[in-house]
């Protein structure tokens, strides 16, 4: 008995105790780039659209679900180039922190995203700049208080993405359920 239920504290502590992206609360002129998945020339349906700040200083942390709407990233260090047509941040994926990431790449991986369709990591996305107004013309209305291109930093996903999401977690649910059962079992 006393198996079962550390087995399912466990099981509890692990689907409700979730380390989430903290709500960015700073506005900020925006640039959107898009992200596909399994698309190397980046012209179907996008998988999702991160609308990036532009106007953070480099020390301001920016964080996102990525790749398939569950995966922790945070990203700081935002410039745009306007002679190249780019916009460049420094990613640090697996973790919602600015301060490292994890994996090969705990230093960050520099990205700069342009006109042209470019693998992104993991290697089945692909991403290319979407709207760059904000980063060579920040007059325009469309960057100002109350333009479509400020505001909180966000990311907009798909349906696609979404039932990605909610099939992952009906698979992490069955295979708690199936672990429950099996210390029940065993207890």
């Amino acid at each position: 008995m006393k198996i079962f239920i550390i087995t399912l504290s466990i099981l509890v502590a692990s689907v409700f105790s979730t380390t989430s992206c903290p709500t960015p609360t700073k506005k900020s002129m925006l640039v959107a780039i898009y992200f596909w998945k399994d698309d190397s020339t980046c012209s179907g349906s996008t998988l999702f659209v991160n609308y990036f700040p532009i106007d953070y200083l480099d020390t301001d942390c920016y964080c996102w679900n990525g790749s398939e709407g569950t995966t922790p990233n945070a990203g700081t260090k935002w410039t745009c180039d306007s002679v190249k047509k780019t916009f460049t941040y420094t990613q640090y994926a697996g973790t919602y922190s600015c301060t490292g990431g994890t994996g090969a790449n705990p230093n960050g991986v520099i990205k700069s995203p342009g006109e042209t369709c470019i693998t992104d990591f993991p290697p089945i996305l692909t991403t290319k700049l979407g709207d760059f107004t904000c980063c060579h013309d920040p007059t325009n209305e469309k960057c100002l208080d109350g333009g479509s291109m400020y505001g909180i930093p966000r990311i907009e996903v798909t349906s696609t993405t979404t039932s990605t999401a909610i099939s992952q977690l009906i698979k992490l649910s069955f295979t708690s359920l199936l672990i429950l059962i099996f210390t029940l079992l065993l207890s």
